[in-house]
């Protein structure tokens, strides 16, 4: 576990803890996020911020994860959250394992598949009868019914016309293809009850609906209620409202899951007044022979974690980078990672004008020093700006990362990085020498 806020409110609570989730994930304090941090892979954790607050922050940062120090179960909530970075499919394959495995008490859960819009009545009548034989759900009954609703009419309405930026009056009769049919699905264990629907689009637009959120709590929600057409963001407003906990996960062009929790045996206020954790991630992947590439967006910055064999053609062709202007790839994961793979990306992303910068991160050492034999085009020239170099010592394995400034032309690294003064071991007083692997080259 890595904690970068050396003054983390958390960190010895933390450190106290055997708590153990992926290496990649960072913990920050909600409010002080670094400037120009890679925020895909972090989780902010809060002392009982507002929803506004935290909205705001998640618009502001792209820090989409917000744990709440004060709730119950802070260390299992932690680990939901690093799930949803790293495995965000595991929330579609087993939605009731993932959400309440910090919970305790056998998992029940109930599913109802549904594709018309005249199913709507009978579906939450059902539902209902399910909930009167869970034990403490009784005053949640009322809550709970109108998430389902909202998600209900979501799904029909919005779903299939997200990305245009489009929905259906409320009034129309929508009945979905049979390979397009969304679920809602209702689990519990002895302390929590969640309600959750899955749509087959994946139109629904995180960065959209938390910049919609955040506005609707900065003007006003009573000003910014829709009475006619679409009004999904009113509809999350309500949702954020009545429940405990807020899941907003879509894989790009192929599925979508909302979900919130709310506490057994507690009444409706309770739900409303308690601080909330609020969870969102969209991501679209891409799967050729033996490579997988996962990409995430946060408002102008494109990160892609790349895993497998990076060998052989590159996916590229199918990302959209219009009005990104900082691109990240993560190699963590990757086997084989070699100039002609990356000479590829670099020509790929100097045909984009918006971008001003490329940040690879976990490249080996020799790979990069090769990739001086690429030249960009002079119509296409970017400036490298610097290298980050990571070292060691050899005696006592201590690592420090070192910045190189550089000033040369073209998307390339003309000559190898100049290492001549390496930092000395604080511990060991000897002279520290360069790893095996680039944490970061940036390319502006």
């Amino acid at each position: 576990m890595k904690i970068r806020i050396g003054e983390s409110i958390f960190s010895n609570f933390l450190k106290t803890n055997d708590f153990e989730y992926p290496e990649s994930v960072e913990l920050l304090d909600l409010g002080s996020v670094p400037d120009g941090w890679l925020t895909k892979d972090c989780i902010a954790l809060s002392q009982g911020a507002s929803v506004e607050e935290s909205i705001s922050e998640m618009v502001e940062t792209g820090v989409w994860q917000v744990v709440q120090s004060k709730q119950q179960n802070l260390l299992g909530q932690l680990s939901v959250a690093a799930t949803i970075i790293d495995r965000p499919d595991s929330f579609f394959d087993h939605p009731a394992e993932e959400i309440l495995k910090s919970g305790k008490g056998a998992i029940q859960q109930k599913r109802w598949l549904f594709r018309s819009s005249s199913e709507k009545i009978m579906i939450l009548k059902s539902i209902d009868a399910y909930l009167q034989e869970i034990k403490g759900a009784n005053a949640l009954r009322d809550a709970i019914n109108q998430v389902a609703d909202e998600f209900y009419t979501n799904a029909l309405f919005n779903g299939p016309f997200g990305q245009e930026k489009f929905s259906l009056d409320r009034s129309t009769v929508v009945v979905l293809n049979s390979d397009k049919m969304a679920e809602l699905i209702i689990g519990h264990d002895s302390e929590r009850i969640f309600v959750a629907c899955v749509d087959m689009f994946g139109t629904l637009d995180c960065q959209g609906l938390l910049e919609r959120l955040n506005n609707s709590y900065r003007d006003g929600v009573s000003r910014s209620i829709n009475m006619g057409k679409g009004g999904a963001g009113i509809g999350f407003l309500r949702v954020l409202s009545l429940s405990n906990d807020l899941y907003v996960i879509s894989e790009e062009e192929k599925k979508t899951l909302v979900a919130c929790t709310f506490l057994l045996g507690k009444s409706p206020k309770f739900s409303r007044t308690n601080p909330k954790n609020i969870h969102f991630q969209r991501y679209k992947k891409f799967e050729l022979g033996a490579s997988s590439f996962k990409i995430q967006k946060r408002r102008t910055c494109a990160f892609f974690k790349i895993s497998g064999d990076l060998k052989g053609t590159l996916p590229l062709a199918g990302v959209d980078l219009t009005e990104i202007e900082e691109v990240f790839f993560d190699f963590r994961k990757t086997k084989n990672i070699d100039e002609e793979s990356l000479a590829v990306i670099l020509k790929w992303v100097a045909q984009v004008d918006s971008v001003r910068s490329v940040s690879f991160n976990y490249v080996p050492f020799q790979i990069l020093k090769s990739l001086k034999k690429f030249e960009a085009p002079k119509s296409q020239e970017r400036e490298i700006s610097s290298v980050l170099l990571p070292f060691e010592c050899r005696s006592c394995n201590t690592k420090e990362m070192k910045l190189f400034v550089k000033r040369e032309k073209g998307l390339s690294l003309k000559g190898e990085p100049n290492i001549s003064s390496p930092p000395i071991c604080k511990s060991c007083d000897v002279t520290m020498e360069p790893s095996a692997v680039c944490s970061d080259l940036i390319i502006t």
